[in-house]
């Protein structure tokens, strides 16, 4: 039993101490976390865009800032791609997320294998890991920003806002 609680402090601690270190990294989704629920939240279904569906969730509180969150599923995986914009849809920051299964959701022993990057995109764009370390390969640098900007791209058909 004591073992048991040991675990579950730990985990707790883990989980807070990751969310510190993305929250100190970026103050930008330091500031949206601590304000969420000021937001004006509007979710739009995609539809087109992935066999399995997808959403669009956007916060909006009448400042310059848009947090425009979008999610595609599939039966192996599922994406999730986190805009900080302005009002002319410019972006400051990203997080992208994938998540690959090993087998289809349903399945009773599935894995999930994840990444993240975090794109700071003020004037000269950085990429970082999940670790928040910066990733300094330019081959893998270029191929993430290429994605990153792309799926904007494909989706800003979506984004209905009255600015």
């Amino acid at each position: 039993m004591m073992f048991r609680n040991f675990i579950f402090f730990c985990s707790i601690v883990l989980i807070y101490s990751c969310n510190r270190t993305i929250d100190d990294k970026f103050p930008i989704v330091s500031k949206f976390n601590v304000s969420k629920d000021q937001y004006n939240r509007d979710t739009i279904n995609l539809e087109g865009l992935s066999l399995e569906g997808g959403e669009l969730i956007v916060y909006d509180k009448n400042s310059d800032t848009l947090v425009l969150d979008f999610f595609l599923y599939g039966e192996t995986g599922k994406l999730n791609y986190t805009y900080f914009t302005n009002r002319n849809f410019e972006y400051k920051f990203v997080i992208k997320r994938d998540y690959v299964y090993n087998g289809l959701i349903t399945d009773a022993d599935i894995k999930i294998d994840s990444t993240i990057y975090f794109l700071d995109n003020e004037i000269i764009p950085k990429l970082y890991n999940e670790n928040t370390v910066e990733v300094n390969d330019p081959k893998k640098v270029d191929s993430i920003i290429h994605e990153i900007n792309h799926f904007f791209k494909d989706s800003a058909k979506y984004i209905k806002i009255n600015k």
